[in-house]
Parts: structure tokens; sequence; C-alpha cells
């Protein structure tokens, strides 16, 4: 389960400019703590001088600040994500944005965007994720909190309720695995 994450977190200028912020959970870190990042992009100028608040930080949680270029990073994923959307869970609907074919046959998602929030896949770390697969995690789970369809967002279904199993591309409606 995923601990309460800090909310209200924004970066505030000298001038009081404000930059919300919206976090990752990427889990517990060596010493304990339960880790958030942050991403933001080189565009907001100096941040000499910047501060970063958050209304609610719960004991023992920490956040950081991932700097990575407009679009992505330097060095964006070539790669194209295995995406699925998987309606019915403890969650309620999650997308999942996995590595290879036999990753989300076998349910290890790199990403996890549910109304709640986005989190790591088990065992995973933020350098898993692609920026842009980040980026498109965090609009999934604010479509998914406003209430809105996401099933277009799928590369893949799963003939299984809970996903996994044996999956169809979409644009072909041919099983792949």
């Amino acid at each position: 389960m995923k601990p309460q994450p800090p909310e209200n977190v924004r970066l505030v200028a000298p001038d009081g400019r404000i930059l919300p912020l919206e976090t990752v959970y990427t889990g517990v870190d060596e010493d304990g703590l339960r880790r958030w990042i942050a991403t933001v992009t080189p565009d907001i100028g100096d941040v000499a001088g910047w501060a970063l608040q958050a209304d609610v930080l719960p004991a023992r949680t920490s956040v950081g600040i991932l700097l990575v270029e407009r679009g992505g990073s330097a060095v964006v994923s070539e790669k194209k994500p295995v995406v699925t959307v998987v309606e019915r869970t403890p969650e309620g609907t999650q997308i999942r944005w996995h590595h290879t074919l036999d990753d989300a046959v076998h349910m290890r998602p790199v990403l996890v965007a549910t109304a709640g929030g986005v989190s790591l896949g088990a065992g995973r770390h933020l350098a898993d994720a692609p920026p842009e697969w980040l980026a498109a995690a965090q609009a999934a789970h604010r479509t998914l909190r406003d209430g809105a369809d996401v099933s277009h967002l799928a590369t893949h279904r799963s003939r299984f309720p809970g996903g996994g199993g044996p999956l169809t591309a979409v644009d072909d409606r041919v099983a792949t695995h």
C-alpha cells in the first residue's frame, strides 16, 4: 500500500511566484524515509532562493526534485512502452507502463497511475522510468482523478479482468503473447 503523499507540494520563488509540483512515490530509501520525487523543467529559470514547501509532509517522508528537459530529458527513451489499462483493481482503474510485452504479461510494471497518484512498480527505481513515461503517467493520473476515460491509452489489452496473461495489441487485435 502506498503511504500518505505530501500535499500541495510547490516551489516558491523569492518574488512570490508559485510553481505547483506533482510527486511520484519512489519507495523507502536507505534511511527509512518514504521518498517522493517531483520533476521540474529547467525553463523555470534560476532557482536560487526558491523554497520547497508542502501543506502536509507526513512523518518520515522526503521530497526530492528531479530536473528534466521539457518533453523528456537529455536521454529520451526511443523505446515505446507497453501500456495496459486495468479497470478492476482495489485502487480502481490502473494504467500500467511496462518495458516489454513479457513484463506486461507477468504484471511487472515500471509505473502505475491511478486516481490516487503515480507510483513505481514493485522493485523498480525512478531511473527505470523514462521521463516521458513519467509525464504521461502524471497526465493519466489527472485524467483518472477527473473521472475521464483512459481506455485510449492502452497499447495492449488482456482478456483477464485483472490484467496479465495473453495480451492483444490494440492496433491490430492480434494476440501478441
